[in-house]
């Protein structure tokens, strides 16, 4: 759905936004309140426990939280260097794109290519706690932002907006059954919130006509890129094939819907940004899908034919 839905709402956010000057600051206005919408659902939409009888690893969880925040962090210094003649806001998006590893439909990967869920499902709380944390720091190393500036504006922004519907969310996800829609609703109002920012920014998006490749060309190269770092790196660090999956897939999912939410708010007059992170997503979906049928070609026995992944939410 998300592979449809995302470029559908490119669309037609930009030609509303060309088209009726009007429109573009109702949307503008009508973002804050699918920003809150969205951060409520993907907390109340995280996935639960694995019920499976085994027990999750913390050996292969310290090597995913380095692979995430300490080996990933480096290739998107690099590449950002890639792309040194683009706007800093362009490269900031890349920056934070790459940066925070998927803490939701990366399970989903892990269970369609046979990999560690239980181990994977612990990982959730961790990589969700460790970008947030981090996201100041990314802003200060990529986006030259100031403590100062961190500690009066964007602190107190997302204790407002973000935390108390993140909060909100995690308590809904308690009713029955509200877990399940949360997933529903995700990608409709996702698509809603990208096309407002596309509605509400459509001239300064267009007037960088190198935006779209420059953009997607680096976000295949980071794929490329951590997809063959790691499987070179898990098989000298001997991990057996349920565990190189599951790291594969945590590597590979970007947690854009909740960057682009975060960023909506903390950067609000950084268009750039927000149109670097929506574009990442237009890669990611077939990356992943990709990358299970090879994770699966590598299963011990004989490889299995990967369906398209059905992943409700996205």
């Amino acid at each position: 759905m998300l592979v449809v839905l995302q470029p559908l709402a490119m669309l037609v956010g930009y030609a509303a936004g060309w088209f009726s000057p009007t429109l573009s600051t109702t949307a503008s206005e009508v973002s804050d309140y699918l920003i809150l919408a969205l951060v409520t659902c993907l907390f109340a939409a995280l996935p639960g426990r694995n019920h499976n009888l085994s027990r999750p690893r913390p050996r292969i969880m310290v090597i995913a939280w380095i692979g995430n925040f300490l080996i990933i962090p480096l290739i998107a210094a690099l590449l950002t260097l890639l792309a040194w003649r683009a706007d800093a806001d362009i490269r900031l998006g890349l920056a934070i794109y790459m940066l925070s590893p998927c803490t939701d439909w990366f399970l989903g990967f892990t269970r369609l290519a046979h990999g560690d869920t239980a181990t994977g499902a612990v990982l959730i709380p961790l990589n969700m706690l460790s970008q947030l944390l981090l996201y100041p720091l990314w802003l200060m190393i990529f986006g030259g932002l100031k403590m100062s500036t961190i500690f009066s504006e964007i602190l107190p922004t997302l204790g407002q907006w973000f935390f108390l519907p993140a909060a909100l969310g995690l308590i809904i996800r308690t009713l029955p059954q509200a877990r399940r829609l949360a997933d529903h609703l995700i990608p409709w109002i996702l698509a809603a919130l990208v096309a407002t920012i596309f509605c509400t920014n459509a001239d300064t998006i267009l007037t960088h006509p190198t935006l779209f490749v420059l953009v997607l060309g680096l976000v295949f190269t980071f794929f490329v890129t951590t997809y063959q770092l790691g499987k070179h790196l898990f098989r000298r660090l001997g991990v057996d094939y349920q565990a190189e999956a599951l790291l594969t897939m945590t590597t590979s999912a970007r947690n854009a819907p909740l960057m682009v939410s975060l960023s909506t708010l903390v950067l609000p007059d950084r268009p750039l940004v927000l149109a670097t992170l929506v574009l990442g997503m237009l890669v990611e979906f077939p990356h992943l899908t990709v990358v299970t049928r090879l994770v699966l070609g590598r299963r011990p026995g004989v490889a299995q034919k990967v369906p398209l992944p059905e992943l409700e939410s996205r």
